[in-house]
């Protein structure tokens, strides 16, 4: 249960009670990072890497794409080992920040297949 409350936690960007179960004795799930990335939390997730060694992958890259901060997702390849997939760039088009959808497809042209451009064409996205 204890990683259920986590994830809360970084929902709200409950800084302190983020710090307090990191103190804490329990498994180091990193999965909610991901949530904290997809909300552009850019400085409490470098806060908490820091701090507690925790990491960023490829789950995290991909759900920061979904969100609104180009500087995670920016972090996010300068300072982990995440890559650009196919995967990402499908899930920058559901990102609702314009810049987010523009910083993959001014960077990354080559993952933008017909089949991409066809779901931006098709939504108005």
């Amino acid at each position: 249960y204890t990683i259920v409350f986590v994830k809360i936690a970084a929902h709200y960007e409950s800084k302190n009670l983020l710090r307090w179960f990191m103190d804490g004795n329990i498994d180091k799930d990193n999965s909610f990072m991901e949530i904290m990335a997809e909300n552009g939390y850019i400085e409490t997730i470098k806060e908490l890497v820091q701090k507690y060694g925790l990491s960023c992958n490829q789950k995290t890259l991909n759900c920061a794409a979904i969100g609104p901060c180009v500087e995670t997702i920016e972090y996010l390849l300068n300072n982990h080992k995440c890559e650009v997939t196919k995967e990402t760039i499908y899930h920058s088009s559901c990102s609702s920040n314009p810049e987010v959808r523009s910083f993959f497809k001014t960077r990354y042209p080559e993952f933008y297949n017909e089949h991409i451009l066809d779901i931006l064409e098709r939504y108005s996205l």
